[in-house]
C-alpha cells in the first residue's frame, strides 16, 4: 500500500503531523494512525482535512491523485 494522499498532501504543503491535526481539532497521534491506515477517517475529519488542503472530499481517498508527488521527491 502507497503513502496516503493525506500524508501526501500535507507533506506537499509543507505542515507538520502536529500543525494539521491542531488545525483540524484531532491529536497528532490520531492523524499519523489515518496517514498510515491504521484508523478510519470520520467524515467530519474528513471535511475538515479536504478544507483545509482546498481539495474535494474523494481527492483524500482517489488512488493515483498525488501520483506525481511521490516520484518527484
Amino acid at each position: 500500500m502507497g503513502e496516503s494522499n493525506i500524508r501526501l498532501m500535507r507533506i506537499q504543503k509543507g505542515l507538520s503531523l502536529e500543525e494539521v491535526a491542531q488545525q483540524v481539532g484531532i491529536s497528532a497521534g490520531y492523524l499519523s494512525q489515518i496517514e498510515s491506515g491504521k484508523r478510519q477517517v470520520s467524515a467530519e475529519v474528513s471535511y475538515q482535512l479536504a478544507k483545509l488542503f482546498h481539495v474535494k472530499l474523494e481527492s483524500l481517498f482517489e488512488a493515483t491523485r498525488f501520483k506525481a508527488i511521490r516520484n518527484e521527491g
